[in-house]
Parts: C-alpha cells; sequence; structure tokens
C-alpha cells in the first residue's frame, strides 16, 4: 500500500516531543508523548492477526506429541463511529487460513476464500470458516484502548461438530482481533512505564493478567514511531488449586505511530507450563506467538489506475 504519504512527517510541523503542544485534550511537553487510539469516523484500515500455538501434554503415560497449530485472520476495519471519548470499529472478514492438528485424525491446512479440501474433517473445517468471510464483527472502545462491546453483527451458523469449531468461538476470535493495547491516562516519556491488569472468569475460579508496557525508543526509520516492550504475567486463582502455574516466560513489543495515533505492529512471544490436577490431570505446556499489523487503506492504495 502508499503509505508514504501517511507517514512521513510535514516540514516544519511540531512533532509531540517538541511541545507544548495540545493533543487529545493532554499538554504534551518537550519529550513526552500521550498515546490513544486516535482514528476517526471514515478511516479505513486493512489488519492481518496471526496466533500460532504448540501444546504438549505430560500425563501419566508420558508426554504426547506436539500439537502445532496457527490461525490467521485478515480483515478490513472501518471507524463507524466516533467522538471525543471513543469509537466503534466494524471488522469484516476477508481471509483466513488455519493449520491444525486434531488427535485421531491428523494435520489439516484450509484456507477460505479458497478450494474446498477432500477429507470430510477438513471439509467441515471449510465450511465453518467460510461462514465468516464478509460478516462483521463491532468493537467499540475508548481512546485508551478499553474494550466496551465486542460482538458479531450477525452470529455464524453454529457447527456441529466441537472440535471443528472451536476456534469460531466468540471468545477465541476476541483473543485474535478482540482486544486492543490500552494506553496510560497521562503523559509518558522514553523510558517510562505503565501497567493494566485484567481479569476473566475460569472454571471455578479466575485468571488474572498484569501487563507492564515501558517506552523503549524512536525508531530511525520513522523518527515518530515509538517501540514499547509488553511484559504480562498470568495468575491463577482456582479452587483447590485445580490449575497451577509452574513456570511462565514472555518477551513482547508494540509499535505506536504517534503521527497517526494508533499501534502499528504487536509481536508476543510465550511460555506457559502448568499442571491439572485429577484423573485426567497432568502437566500442560504451551508455547505461543502472537503477531498484528494494521496499515491505513488510502484512496490511492486501492486505486489501481495509480
Amino acid at each position: 500500500m502508499a503509505l508514504t504519504g501517511l507517514i512521513a512527517a510535514v516540514p516544519g510541523e511540531i512533532s509531540a516531543q517538541d511541545g507544548p503542544v495540545e493533543r487529545f485534550g493532554e499538554i504534551v511537553t518537550t519529550g513526552r508523548y500521550v498515546l490513544r487510539w486516535g482514528m476517526q469516523q471514515g478511516q479505513k484500515f486493512s489488519v492481518e492477526a496471526v496466533q500460532e500455538m504448540v501444546t504438549e501434554i505430560e500425563g501419566p503415560l508420558g508426554k504426547s506429541g506436539k500439537m502445532p497449530s496457527a490461525l490467521t485472520v485478515q480483515q478490513d476495519w472501518e471507524v463507524t463511529e466516533s467522538d471525543e471519548s471513543s469509537l466503534t470499529l466494524a471488522q469484516t472478514f476477508r481471509k483466513l487460513k488455519l493449520e491444525t492438528t486434531i488427535p485421531g485424525a491428523g494435520n489439516f491446512i484450509v484456507v477460505v476464500p479458497g478450494p474446498e479440501p477432500e477429507s470430510l474433517i477438513a471439509k467441515q473445517i471449510h465450511a465453518n470458516l467460510s461462514e465468516l468471510i464478509g460478516r462483521q464483527l463491532r468493537l467499540q472502545m475508548d481512546r485508551l484502548g478499553q474494550v466496551k462491546k465486542f460482538e458479531f453483527l450477525e452470529l455464524p451458523v453454529t457447527a456441529e461438530a466441537p472440535e471443528a469449531n472451536q476456534f469460531l468461538t466468540q471468545e477465541n476470535l476476541k483473543n485474535a482481533v478482540g482486544q486492543m493495547v490500552q494506553f496510560p491516562k497521562s503523559t509518558r516519556a522514553i523510558g517510562e512505564t505503565w501497567g493494566t491488569s485484567t481479569k476473566s472468569p475460569q472454571p471455578n475460579g479466575t485468571a488474572e493478567v498484569k501487563t507492564e508496557f515501558t517506552l523503549l525508543e524512536t525508531l530511525p526509520d520513522h523518527p515518530r514511531w515509538i517501540k514499547i516492550s509488553v511484559a504480562p504475567k498470568l495468575t491463577l486463582s482456582v479452587k483447590d488449586d485445580a490449575v497451577t502455574v509452574d513456570d511462565q516466560s514472555s518477551e513482547g513489543h508494540i509499535v505506536y505511530d504517534d503521527e497517526l495515533a494508533l499501534v502499528r505492529e504487536t509481536y508476543l512471544k510465550q511460555s506457559l507450563t502448568f499442571t491439572v490436577k485429577g484423573e485426567n490431570g497432568g502437566k500442560r505446556t504451551i508455547e505461543s506467538t502472537m503477531r498484528m499489523k494494521i496499515e491505513p487503506i488510502t484512496e490511492k492504495s486501492n486505486d489501481p489506475s495509480r
């Protein structure tokens, strides 16, 4: 896409770090940044989100083989409503690719839109994924990135085979495209941090993720782009310690465009080992990588004659 005109700073323009200047109701002084989702009504974006995961189970009979899976989601985003404090995104599915391993059934690669596979299970997966193409999710959030509502505008048909439909649940899609980076209310400078905390219900308990963000540096090729480190940590509170976290690690970053006021890229690599008690319990290790890229769509980039 032709983004040069959007990315390049206008000569003589006052950048955020050359304050004081007012942005989003905040006075931004020299060397500080006010971080917001600044998208406005009518703007459109091309988005690709990729989730890769490898699961390994160690039970009474030993370790299982590693079970890899990967889901790629391509969407168009359009800001349908916005005001000073909030905005609404319509997220339209354009293309999906699933690579997965189903125990006892084998490995499958399914792409939609695309030709229908031959195996029965892959056909079912293909049919379920095809239900999403052209459908829209609506995400409402404030300028800090706190999601207020996330829903299908029209629910897809529920598949009969649960193993083929598990990646189509709204909760799984929320993990892929329904979470936004949450920013602090006050300004930050390079080297400064902020934190967020989110809780979600689990069977007989809760899971809490505390994440620390740190402004690391501006990028040499894009002085108005800021690299931000991301360090999440999971804490489980489950009745009778039925599930306990044994080990975890993570590394990740965000690239924030201070000129357009939006996140351009996210990356997070995590490893989590936990123990499940009970007859069918054992140790589970999950290694995952999540990536997302957001690019503005311009009239020029949509016009093939240019």
